[in-house]
């Protein structure tokens, strides 16, 4: 299991741990997020990920045919990125 997903099963939150544990299930099967499960896995709303998608300031995301996907690898870079020490950093 990834970090990320260490620290939400960490939450103790139950649909946190069952989330957690479909996405690790997820990555051995298919390392493809949708949308709903790329928000979660990094923490924001689906909404706020789709609008991140429109001005293009979010994670890189693929289209495969109508559906969009997100790689866990891509949102981990993406993430790593915004990795700040301080908030005079900003």
């Amino acid at each position: 299991m990834s970090k990320a997903l260490l620290r939400v099963a960490a939450r103790g939150c139950p649909a946190a741990v069952g989330a957690a544990a479909r996405a690790a299930r997820g990555k051995q099967v298919s390392p493809f997020l949708a949308t709903a499960q790329a928000a979660f896995y990094i923490g924001l709303s689906r909404r706020t990920l789709e609008k991140m998608r429109i001005t293009g300031s979010g994670p890189a995301y693929r289209k495969h045919g109508r559906y969009v996907r997100y790689h866990i690898d891509d949102l981990n870079a993406w993430s790593e990125a915004r990795r700040k020490t301080s908030t005079s950093h900003a």
